[in-house]
């Protein structure tokens, strides 16, 4: 080895010169053990070489293609290893980033660095020649050889050295190779018999890389070969795989979008509303039919019970009673036995004043000589002051035989204030307003109770007598009277069925003569309104003249002829043509489309088969 690649790996040449004009670091231990970084280790190989090497030196010579040492954490985690293992670690590396990051972890780094100007290509390594060398020198002088924690075994002759590999990822900055057959570069030793191969230590006429500690390389036949990344080729290759898998994908979902997709139109035709008035006869049981032009469905009478509830405000004025009367009674029981009076007991004095008990009393029984006396609280029933008594103006005797008298205190405290009564009038105005809300209440009611197709005529109901209560009598002092009446309604009513059946040929003759050039009846809108008397006298046997109003619509006529020819002028068309095609059709009013799939749709389909019209009734 000649001085410039001793250089490279930080040693120096057979004399005491410095290489490269570097002077020699004396810090560095003359006796350590080189472990080199391979492109394909990774953090957890170094480390793990690191913390099966006896205490001591170790020198850790990282080529430039290697993805390791590149960040402090990584240098944190060898700082930490180092220590703990006791190992007093040297970086070997010409990147003066990894040198820096050594540095601030107080690891000693060396420069190893190729010469200026190009570098030539390595020649290739020949495979380590079977050597026998002496015994290794203790790693610590007048010390035992500690075993090497990996065996050192030459490299297969088709696997080259660590520092001729290329990172499939990484430019690799190649170091020159020493001369094959340089004796003063490579010292062969081996070991003795019986004892595993080890780490041989950097001893005198040694080199940076005489010492090799690589489990990667295989040690024999047999053995896995060392890892190795992806080549740039090979990644290329299968980034274009992909491409040309989401590229076939893309183009046949554009195929089956193009051919299976689909157009829904659903359009509403331009309508025009209709109206027209029929009238009939309603001919009851027993009736003449009129003949001729004039139309009759036979009727019946039907009769309900209808119940009307009216309110109507009170009207008169009176004196009114706010407080009632109250005083105190004194009682005689002439009867043998005791009575006792619970609290609410009512009675009325001879002058027709009625009051209650507002206590409960126990009158004592009569003695010999004397009925037994008692007295109790008593209260007026009508508020006001016609329950204001002088003594002894209230008198009389209980159903239990016991006599009452205020004969002792006078009845007060009854007060009046003037207010508003239920006058006579004011029942009459709700017997009327209760007459005149009944027909409209029967309506309703031979709604609910008829069976369904019975249509009553409002014309000739008739009201019979009603039966009537009030909630208050004239005189009460209220703010209103209600009055509930129940009246007897009888009603001439047709069936629906003979309506349609009889008089709808004439109600679509007449509703035809409305309908607007370029449309058509809808028969199903036909609706008839709620009959309307227009004639009727109590003796005419031909019964009353009926007239109800008939509403429909007419629609634009649009025949799947016309469908289908739509949809020819609307195959291929774009989105803005196809809007204008359904915009300009005379018969359409409103249009909608959808497209399915609906997020490759450009257009309409060419297919015209695949385009479907629906109309929105």
């Amino acid at each position: 080895m000649d001085d410039r690649q001793r250089s490279q790996l930080g040693g120096t040449s057979g004399g005491d010169q410095p290489a490269s004009g570097s002077p020699r670091n004396p810090e560095i231990p003359a006796t350590s053990i080189v472990i080199p970084v391979t492109v394909s280790d990774s953090l957890a190989d170094v480390l793990g070489r690191l913390s099966a090497l006896p205490r001591g030196a170790a020198r850790f010579a990282i080529p430039t293609g290697s993805a390791l040492f590149l960040t402090a954490s990584e240098f944190r985690a060898l700082k930490e290893a180092s220590d703990h293992a006791g190992i007093d670690t040297t970086i070997e590396t010409e990147d003066p980033l990894r040198r820096q990051l050594a540095a601030m972890f107080g690891l000693r780094a060396v420069q190893v660095g190729a010469p200026p100007g190009p570098r030539p290509m390595p020649p290739t390594v020949a495979p380590f020649p079977p050597a026998t060398l002496p015994p290794p020198t203790p790693l610590i002088p007048g010390g035992s050889t500690p075993a090497a924690p990996y065996p050192l075994t030459p490299p297969p002759k088709d696997v080259t050295t660590p520092s001729t590999r290329r990172s499939p990822l990484r430019r690799q900055h190649r170091q020159p190779e020493p001369a094959v057959g340089d004796s003063s570069s490579t010292t062969s030793w081996t070991p003795p018999q019986g004892a595993t191969p080890s780490a041989r230590p950097l001893g005198e006429g040694s080199s940076a890389h005489d010492t090799l500690l690589n489990p990667s390389t295989p040690a024999g036949p047999g053995k896995a070969p060392e890892r190795r990344g992806l080549t740039r080729r090979t990644v290329a290759i299968i980034l274009a795989s992909i491409l040309a898998v989401v590229l076939l994908v893309a183009a046949g979902l554009v195929v089956a979008a193009m051919t299976l997709a689909t157009a829904d139109v659903v359009i509403e035709l331009r309508q025009q509303p209709l109206t027209t008035e029929t009238t009939f006869r309603v001919v009851a049981e027993g009736g003449v039919d009129p003949g001729g032009d004039e139309i009759a469905i036979p009727g019946r009478y039907v009769t309900l019970d209808v119940n009307v509830e009216q309110t109507v405000p009170a009207t008169g004025t009176a004196n009114v009673g706010i407080t009632p009367a109250s005083g105190v009674v004194q009682l005689a029981n002439p009867e043998a036995a005791a009575v006792d009076i619970p609290a609410g007991t009512t009675a009325t004095g001879d002058g027709g004043v009625e009051f209650r008990f507002i206590t409960d009393v126990s009158v004592p029984a009569a003695t010999d000589d004397a009925p037994g006396q008692a007295q109790a609280e008593i209260e007026a029933m009508t508020l006001g002051t016609v329950g204001n008594l002088g003594p002894g103006e209230l008198s009389g005797i209980l159903e239990s035989g016991v006599f009452f008298s205020n004969r002792l205190t006078a009845l007060a405290g009854g007060a009046d204030v003037d207010g508003t009564v239920v006058s006579e009038t004011d029942l009459d105005s709700a017997r009327l307003a209760a007459s005149e809300a009944a027909p409209g209440i029967a309506v309703d009611r031979f709604a609910e109770t008829l069976q369904s197709g019975l249509t009553p005529i409002p014309s000739t109901f008739q009201l019979g007598e009603p039966k009537e209560t009030f909630d208050v009598t004239a005189g009460a002092a209220a703010e209103d009277v209600t009055i509930r009446a129940v009246f007897t309604v009888t009603a001439l009513t047709y069936d629906d069925a003979d309506l349609d059946s009889l008089v709808r040929e004439r109600i679509v003759e007449d509703l035809g003569t409305t309908v607007p050039s370029g449309f058509v009846l809808d028969e199903s809108t036909i609706r008839i309104s709620a009959p309307e008397t227009v004639a009727r006298t109590d003796d005419d046997p031909n019964g009353p003249l009926v007239s109800v109003t008939v509403t429909a619509r007419a629609i634009a006529d649009f025949t799947p002829e016309d469908a289908a020819a739509l949809v020819e002028r609307l195959s291929g068309e774009s989105h803005g043509d196809a809007a204008d095609t359904l915009r300009d059709t005379p018969e359409i009013a409103t249009f909608s489309v959808r497209h399915a799939p609906d997020w490759l749709a450009r257009g309409m389909p060419n297919d015209a088969d695949r385009i479907e019209i629906r109309i929105d009734d």
